[in-house]
């Protein structure tokens, strides 16, 4: 069939738009890599019908370089967003009180590349034991960083990693 959305949001700079992910609270939460934010959208507001060009009700700003062609969106069960950065080759992660209300706040953990572990992550997702898993679309790789990497910025080594060769794993 051909269904009719409940809610249309018409969001600024729409080619910019990357990933969404909901939080432990119920709020949606977009990635705009074309002006390097996240959005987050509250329940309430995804109740709306029809179209809608609601402000956000939190907009997190870079600061520095903390969010640099943002694209990979996560949240762990602490409620802590993970983005996966494609301009500076980042994973860094914000917990629920920065994300509270609108700024530009400095992220609590910065991954750095070790190698070519983080070469243009475009994907990431959690596992129920707390791993980050990356999918890096440049190094045609998958990655994991244990909970246990996660609790300090830095450069650490992936505990695992899956490579595609020339098969293309990612593309």
């Amino acid at each position: 069939g051909n269904p009719t959305p409940r809610v249309t949001f018409d969001l600024p700079n729409p080619t910019g738009t990357s990933q969404v992910a909901f939080d432990t609270t119920g709020n949606l939460w977009v990635t705009t890599n074309g002006q390097d934010t996240l959005l987050g959208f509250s329940p309430s507001q995804l109740a709306l019908t029809g179209t809608q060009n609601p402000t956000p009700a939190v907009t997190v700003a870079a600061t520095g370089s903390s969010l640099s062609n943002p694209v990979g969106l996560a949240f762990d069960a602490a409620g802590d967003a993970w983005v996966g950065n494609q301009g500076n080759n980042t994973l860094v992660e914000f917990t629920p009180a920065q994300l509270a209300t609108s700024g530009s706040p400095a992220p609590t953990v910065t991954l750095t590349a070790s190698g070519s572990s983080i070469d243009y992550p475009t994907q990431i997702a959690l596992d129920a034991s707390g791993s980050l898993w990356v999918a890096n679309q440049s190094g045609n790789s998958i990655v994991t960083f244990s909970s246990g990497q996660l609790s300090a910025s830095g450069s650490p080594t992936p505990s695992s990693t899956l490579t595609g060769g020339s098969t293309g794993l990612i593309y």
